[in-house]
């Protein structure tokens, strides 16, 4: 994923609330990207969230993403996929970068991680 790294580990709330973010654990990762690879980000994100289970990923937030931007979710909001934000619920102000989240278990397991990287079709396949 050709991007660069603004943030992993943050010790802080969610915005807008007291309870921690899910950077405060590790476990999530902000990926920024230039605007001009937003038609690749698209895809790169639709491709992690087909392989969620996999890889391990609970979460995607996609900020630049028609007017308010998407999320994808695993099993925490029942029936995992992506949901449109509007004006009143969305993941906050964003911009050219993917939140990711992944489980307790890939998180504390980087070999795992790794191989479950190694173990999925590539992007494009």
């Amino acid at each position: 994923f050709p991007s660069h790294d603004i943030g992993i580990y943050a010790n802080r709330p969610m915005r807008g609330s007291t309870l921690l973010s899910v950077h405060a654990t590790g476990r999530a990762l902000d990926a920024g990207y230039k605007e001009s690879r937003q038609e690749w980000v698209t895809r790169y994100a639709e491709w992690l969230a087909d392989n969620h289970v996999t890889l391990g990923i609970e979460e995607i937030h996609q900020y630049v993403w028609g007017t308010h931007g998407r999320g994808f979710r695993c099993n925490r909001s029942g029936k995992p996929g992506w949901l449109t934000w509007d004006a009143e619920n969305n993941g906050g102000p964003g911009g050219y970068w993917l939140h990711i989240e992944l489980t307790p278990h890939m998180a504390d397991n980087p070999k795992d991680l790794v191989k479950a990287y190694k173990s999925v079709p590539p992007l494009g396949a």
